[in-house]
């Protein structure tokens, strides 16, 4: 009876973690190993130290690589793959030492359980206590919020310790039973106010996709130069659009150059454009009014896109010219990076739509679009004013043609001392960070204000 209570316990784990995560494929799966575990069909070898970091390392990996896609989208296993997947590990292990353990009973006397049937209730109590359980498996009662998951599991935990070691005894222990009824309640309170920190604390163990692939869609994320020379068959997103998009999709906006050649936003106030500044449309969708981005000559316009995949579905990408941007949220906040986000309901249609506005105007001219950086010299200067035209528009053909004659190389060897002026002045190959960035300063050089994108 305790194996069997102690597979209905492991059940009940796998049902919280099913919910929270929002996978009921994992409910299933979990009590149905529970149940055949319990049955001792076959003997099973207990995991050892080099399976258990085996399990663990690819189960992280998996999960940052493959659930954040796979999960359903708004749960937290799409925001953190890696939590997720070593959460999932775990419930592995768990399982793995109960369909391990012996079915004979022990003759030691020394523990009141043996040492499996600790672990799998212990840890199993941590996660069912550490994790949230899903608003639908919450009641309440006496207005106290009750999870009778957590509850049915932490007494069916009790009863696993009282059915092991006390045959002949068990009516009168189990009336020990009656307090923790009581007592339940109340420690299902002080376990949610302190939830919220303790789930702080451990997530920020946990490493983030974006510390190590750098892509310019956050706020003041940093371009990294040797992150092109480490590609990755990973998609960052893809965007389905009505036809091909126009010019470019605009993510951050990079302004300042520092000496070590990493390139930042420049800090702008937090905008946020909520749905009384929109105009309602027929489709229930809001029309938003963008205040003077990108301006482009000529109506190219209107034109609808669809994000299909992204680790963070939240960004919205505007193409120059945008005057206006229809979609099924109710906000849109810009951040210091230029990076606008709306605020989608979970499970809407995240898609948007961009017309050109009526009467584009030039956004102001910010000091940091024409600033040079401090390695900027009389040689570099030089060289810039070299390719000036009789007016702007002829001096940034001259620009781009000076550039696109270059050669291409993923491949680079540059002065470590001045890798700038190597590449620039030398007429070096380089690859896009180099061009980018290059092309942008001879620009701000010749009174032209830029930006990296």
């Amino acid at each position: 009876m305790s194996d069997w209570l102690l597979a209905l316990f492991l059940s009940l784990l796998s049902l919280h973690l099913g919910l929270s995560m929002e996978l009921p494929l994992l409910i299933w799966l979990g009590t149905g190993v529970s149940v055949l575990a319990a049955l001792r069909i076959t003997a099973i070898e207990r995991p050892t130290w080099g399976l258990l970091f085996v399990l663990f390392s690819s189960g992280m990996i998996i999960g940052n690589q493959v659930l954040e896609d796979w999960a359903q989208e708004g749960s937290w296993p799409a925001e953190n793959g890696v939590g997720a997947g070593f959460i999932l590990c775990l419930l592995i292990y768990l399982l793995w030492l109960f369909a391990a353990k012996p079915g004979a009973a022990r003759s030691d006397s020394s523990h009141p359980l043996d040492r499996d049937s600790q672990n799998i209730l212990a840890w199993g109590l941590l996660l069912m206590l550490l994790m949230s359980p899903p608003d639908k498996a919450v009641v309440i009662w006496f207005d106290v919020a009750i999870a009778p998951i957590s509850l049915a599991a932490m007494l069916v935990a009790a009863m696993v310790l009282l059915l092991d070691r006390c045959a002949g005894q068990l009516l009168s222990r189990l009336a020990l039973l009656l307090p923790l009824l009581l007592v339940a309640p109340l420690s299902m309170v002080a376990l949610e106010s302190a939830q919220g920190p303790v789930i702080t604390a451990l997530g920020d163990l946990f490493p983030r996709s974006s510390n190590y692939s750098p892509t310019g869609f956050s706020p003041n994320q940093q371009l990294r130069a040797s992150l092109f020379l480490r590609p990755s068959n990973r998609a960052v997103m893809r965007i389905q659009a009505d036809e091909s998009p126009v010019k470019y999709l605009a993510g951050n906006r990079l302004s300042l150059l520092d000496q070590n050649l990493v390139w930042l936003a420049e800090e702008r106030p937090l905008l946020a454009i909520n749905s009384f500044s929109a105009d309602p449309v027929e489709s229930g969708n809001y029309r938003y009014p963008m205040q003077n981005h990108h301006v482009t000559t000529g109506d190219d316009g209107s034109q609808s896109m669809t994000i299909h995949g992204l680790v963070n579905e939240n960004y919205i990408f505007i193409t120059p010219g945008t005057g206006y941007v229809t979609g099924s949220f109710e906000s849109l906040i810009r951040n210091a990076a230029d990076v606008w986000t709306p605020e989608f309901e979970r499970g809407a249609d995240r898609r948007w739509q961009l017309d050109p506005g009526n009467d584009p105007t030039a956004e102001l001219r910010s000091p940091a679009t024409l600033q040079l950086p401090d390695f900027w010299d009389a040689g570099l200067q030089e060289r810039s004013q070299s390719l000036s035209g009789a007016t702007p528009a002829l001096t940034v053909e001259n620009v781009l043609a000076y550039f696109q004659a270059r050669p291409y190389s993923l491949s680079t060897n540059f002065d470590p001392e001045q890798p700038f002026h190597d590449f620039f002045l030398n007429e070096r190959a380089g690859y896009c960070f180099w061009f980018a960035s290059a092309a942008a300063l001879a620009l701000r050089a010749n009174g032209i204000p830029s930006r990296l994108v």
